[in-house]
């Protein structure tokens, strides 16, 4: 009888001892390997339609535009939010080059992307640098709805051109 008890109790420790490791046990998921046109530093997933990777296509399509040296955009619902580096170096001599430039850069945002029907552009450095910080949040996983306020609160401040 006391033999029988024994091997009950091991029998029950070594289920228990089973059932702790299952339960808390870590799932894994294999990391996606990155596509060779997008860094390896990037902490966000490269899944296609996040807001990071739709507003990453924005600003590269916006990027091809001559003249335009470097572009950030963010996308919210139906708006994109985007901020433009200017080439010193490409002859951008007047106001009305740079105006051009702009509504280039709005028009191939809607062409990239059908959804956005609001295009905020603008090449002041502190709307670029409030942007970009955005942009690099939604990366980090942080969701686009909480800069909402931020976003208008930089459209009614720094009041860039609306497209």
């Amino acid at each position: 009888m006391k033999f029988l008890k024994a091997k009950v109790l091991l029998i029950l420790v070594i289920l228990s001892i089973a059932v702790i490791y299952s339960g808390c046990s870590a799932r894994r998921i294999q990391n996606p390997t990155p596509s060779n046109d997008m860094s390896s530093n990037r902490s966000y997933s490269p899944e296609l339609g996040t807001p990071a990777t739709e507003a990453d296509n924005v600003a590269k399509a916006v990027q091809g535009i001559p003249g335009i040296k470097s572009a950030t955009a963010v996308i919210s619902g139906d708006a994109a939010y985007v901020g433009i580096n200017i080439d010193i170096n490409s002859n951008l001599d007047n106001t009305s080059k740079i105006q051009n430039i702009k509504k280039q850069a709005a028009d191939t945002v809607r062409n990239t992307d059908s959804s956005i029907n609001t295009v905020y552009i603008s090449s002041d450095a502190d709307f670029l640098q409030k942007i970009t910080k955005i942009s690099n949040d939604v990366r980090n996983g942080k969701p686009i709805e909480g800069f909402n306020d931020e976003l208008g609160e930089i459209v009614k401040r720094i009041t860039p051109e609306k497209q």
